[in-house]
């Protein structure tokens, strides 16, 4: 990949022909690239975002021999059950919706920090 130096001195040229309507400096340019790069990054976040949700919801339909036919967030809801309030429309109280949303809000965190510093390399 190369140095924002070396686009800038690769497309400069272009920009300032002699029959240019306007007259762009170096900074101008360099400001552009910047900019350029910061919308790319919160296009790549935002993707990377949706793919997580939908990768943090299907976790919890992980199923493992342990669980004996449960899945995970069966397995969240069960741990974190209280039997206290009204049961919702699944039959899970509200302490065990909660924990379970919880750990899920847990593990997506996990992985969005992973995938920072991973990017930043």
């Amino acid at each position: 990949m190369r140095t924002r130096e070396e686009q800038i001195s690769d497309i400069f040229p272009k920009f300032c022909a002699e029959d240019a309507d306007e007259t762009i400096t170096k900074g101008d340019l360099r400001a552009l690239l910047e900019y350029a790069e910061r919308r790319a990054e919160q296009r790549v976040r935002a993707e990377i975002g949706r793919a997580l949700d939908k990768a943090c919801d299907t976790v919890m339909w992980i199923e493992t021999p342990a669980m004996e036919g449960d899945n995970l967030a069966v397995t969240l809801c069960s741990h974190f059950e209280d039997c206290e309030g009204e049961a919702d429309d699944n039959g899970w109280h509200p302490k065990a919706v909660e924990g379970c949303d919880q750990v899920k809000s847990a593990i997506a965190q996990h992985f969005r920090s992973a995938i920072d510093v991973a990017r930043e390399v």
